[in-house]
This record gives structure tokens, sequence and C-alpha cells, in this order.
């Protein structure tokens, strides 16, 4: 008897594309005026050399606010697509507005979900005359969609943070906590004394109300072994939350 496992393999819910998945997408993160109508489209690539058939559908996100998603108020088309060996489909989608949204910030997940393919294999027995078992890694990606209506109010603050040098490797984190409407999208900055940008990017995101652990390693400096370094913590409106010298 011929046993096929599917391992659902999630890389999903991440905000980071894994190179070794049998799809891509692009962009992963939309960050949408929910006063205007407009389509959207995603872009989704087969990294295979084999057809793949992909499904298409919303999810809300727990550690954002749940009931604050998007997900009846987003159209998708096409929910499932075809992609050939190699090549691209593009996926598109809008989202309605609603006087049933909280006013700030709504947040959904576009979740792009691998099917199982439609044809069967016989699977080769060994040696001994056993059946060998097929193990086929599924993928499933989402990508983040943010939504905004009415008056955003950013309000918050970091908390309990903690940074570290070691062997010239600078890590942070800290507690980020929303009292507002929306999400605070804290980003970092690593500089020399002078001004000059060493380092800048992601270090995460609050919930859209309440507290949530946040943390990343900034990076390796070996240049600057022995000298001081500014932290700064920002948000989407350039407001600063943090700034530490620390020496490598």
């Amino acid at each position: 008897m011929i046993r096929k496992v599917y391992i659902f393999f999630i890389l999903a819910l991440l905000e980071i594309i894994s190179y070794g998945a049998n799809f891509s997408v692009a962009p992963t993160r939309f960050e949408l005026d929910l006063n205007k109508m407009a389509t959207n489209e995603v872009h989704v690539f087969n990294n295979t050399s084999k057809p793949l058939r992909i499904e298409t559908y919303t999810e809300s996100d727990k550690s954002f606010g749940e009931k604050y998603n998007l997900n009846k108020n987003i159209a998708v088309f096409p929910k499932v697509i075809a992609i050939k060996p190699g090549a691209k489909q593009v996926v598109r989608f809008r989202v309605k507005p609603s006087k049933e949204l909280a006013e700030g910030e709504n947040k959904s997940y576009l979740v792009f979900k691998e099917l199982p393919p439609n044809i069967k294999t016989t699977a080769p027995k060994n040696s001994e005359g056993e059946t060998a078992t097929n193990i086929s890694i599924l993928t499933e990606l989402g990508i983040s969609i943010y939504g905004h209506t009415g008056e955003e109010i950013i309000k918050g603050r970091l908390e309990d943070v903690k940074l570290t040098a070691k062997n010239n490797y600078i890590s942070l984190k800290g507690n980020a906590v929303s009292e507002g409407n929306t999400s605070i999208k804290f980003r970092y900055k690593v500089e020399s004394t002078g001004g000059k940008i060493l380092s800048e990017g992601v270090l995460g995101y609050s919930p859209r109300n309440g507290k949530t652990q946040i943390g990343l390693g900034l990076g390796k400096f070996s240049e600057m072994a022995g000298k001081d370094v500014v932290v700064k913590v920002f948000d989407q409106k350039e407001r600063l939350y943090y700034e530490k010298k620390i020496k490598l």
C-alpha cells in the first residue's frame, strides 16, 4: 500500500520569505488608506521545476488584536491560481471600506497556501520489497495587510530595554506598549558618534493596543571595535523612544 504524507511547512505569518520555499511572494506588506478604493497586486513566483496550485484566503492576527481584522472586507481574485515551473502569477485584492471597521488601524494576513498535486505517482519498492513513502513539503506564506481609517492615535512606549554588546555584536530587546488605536512600528539605527549610520532596520511591532516583547540582533560591527556607537529607536513618524551610547 502506497502512503503519501503531506507535511505542511508553515513559513507563513512571518514578514520574511524563505529562499527554500516552493514559491515566494512580493511585496510582503501593504499599508492601505481605507478611505480610498484601489486594486492591489501581489506577484507569486514558482521556485520549483513542477507546476503549483496555490489557494489564497484571509486570516486574522491574534497578536495584533484578532477583532481588529479586515477579513470580511478583503476581496481576492482569483482565489486559486496555477503557476507553471519558474513562472509567476498575479493575485489582486481590494479592501472595501466599511462603517463597521474600528477607527484607527486594522490588520489581516493574506495567506497563500500550496495545494497538494492532483496527480498521484506510484512509489518504487526497495530491494526488500517494501514500498517507499513519498513526502511532499507544501509551502504556506502570509503577508500583512494594514488598513487605516479615521483618526490614527499613535501612543505608547518602549519599556525594560536591554542593550548589550559582546564581541562587537549588538543586540536589543524590550517591551513594546501601545495605548492608542494603531500599532507602533519600531525601527532602529546604529550610528557612529559622528552621526554616520552604520545599520538600520525594523526592530518590531507592538499590538494595536497592548504589550508584546520585541528584540533583534542589530549586527556585528568589527570596524568599530573599542569605539562608542549610538543606538536609537523610533516609530513610523520618526518619534524617538530610546537613545543610548554603548562601547564596543
